[in-house]
């Protein structure tokens, strides 16, 4: 079978500073699709790369060493016009996902999108309309639940091991991101509204874990609250640049119901600065032998 053709949107080319790439806002798809793709060179071949310009474009495919077959776009219209892509992946900043991938969707290819899917409910909702009018193959990019210790966890719930879950708590510390300070042009990530901020993105993945392994909630309730509303942002140099940003995405978040199983549930995520006891993640399921 021949490998899936793919087009690739959000393939940023390599800042001028030599800096690295992989902790910097906007470098998902070089340090995650990028060695993905290359690893399955049976399964993909990368075709074509779109970004905001074609000189942004044609930069990326010539950095990152991509075949001078490779074709450039600064449209996603022309992307989506290309009959010889099949498969178009969108990696960019949540808010563009939609204008995006809208063409792509009209164009019945089909589509791989960075989570969160859309900025919003709303946006969401759109996007998932356009894909079944489509009929075309799609994918969120949520694939926490594919790591082994998810998929044996789910192994163990299914086998009856331990029974009927009847309970389950989480706790999860995001200390690993910045307190009181964030990095430049990753200002978006402390907007609620955007999208893309700890509550859509970081619980967001361990929420689609949590309910693959569990199941879906038939009740549920939700407490999110900033208690840190300015934080300093730093450019690439560490120099602060901003020493009071106002940030109104949330910092403590509780989630907690009732799952369609019956089983009660609850997960805590919250940014300290540092955690008690050096664990950033604890999770605990219950179940009642009958």
């Amino acid at each position: 079978m021949a490998p899936i053709r793919v087009g690739i949107i959000g393939l940023k080319p390599k800042p001028t500073d030599d800096e690295d790439t992989s902790v910097r806002p906007g470098y998902w798809a070089s340090s995650a699709h990028l060695p993905a793709l290359r690893a399955l060179p049976e399964d993909y071949e990368i075709v074509a790369v779109c970004n905001s310009n074609l000189q942004s474009a044609t930069t990326a495919i010539k950095q990152y060493g991509l075949p001078e077959s490779t074709k450039a776009y600064g449209s996603q219209e022309d992307l989506a016009n290309d009959p010889l892509v099949d498969l178009v992946i969108i990696s960019v900043n949540v808010g563009k996902h939609l204008p995006l991938a809208k063409p792509v969707l009209e164009k019945k290819k089909d589509v791989f999108v960075e989570w969160p899917l859309g900025a919003g409910f709303v946006e969401s909702e759109e996007l998932t309309r356009l894909a079944s009018v489509a009929g075309v193959r799609t994918s969120v990019g949520v694939q926490a639940r594919a790591d082994p210790l998810v998929v044996k966890v789910k192994e163990i719930i299914e086998s009856g091991r331990i029974g009927k879950v009847v309970n389950s708590s989480a706790w999860v510390s995001l200390s690993g991101l910045p307190y009181d300070w964030w990095v430049e042009k990753g200002e978006y990530l402390l907007d609620y509204k955007s999208g893309g901020n700890a509550f859509f993105i970081y619980l967001g993945h361990f929420l689609d874990s949590f309910t693959h392994v569990l199941g879906d909630f038939a009740d549920v309730q939700a407490i999110m609250k900033s208690t840190i509303s300015k934080v300093s942002i730093v450019n690439s140099k560490g120099a602060v640049i901003n020493p009071a940003y106002h940030k109104t995405s949330p910092d403590q978040i509780l989630v907690q119901g009732a799952l369609e199983s019956g089983a009660v549930v609850s997960i805590s995520a919250r940014k300290p600065r540092a955690t008690v006891d050096g664990v950033n993640f604890r999770w605990i399921i219950s179940g009642f032998a009958t």
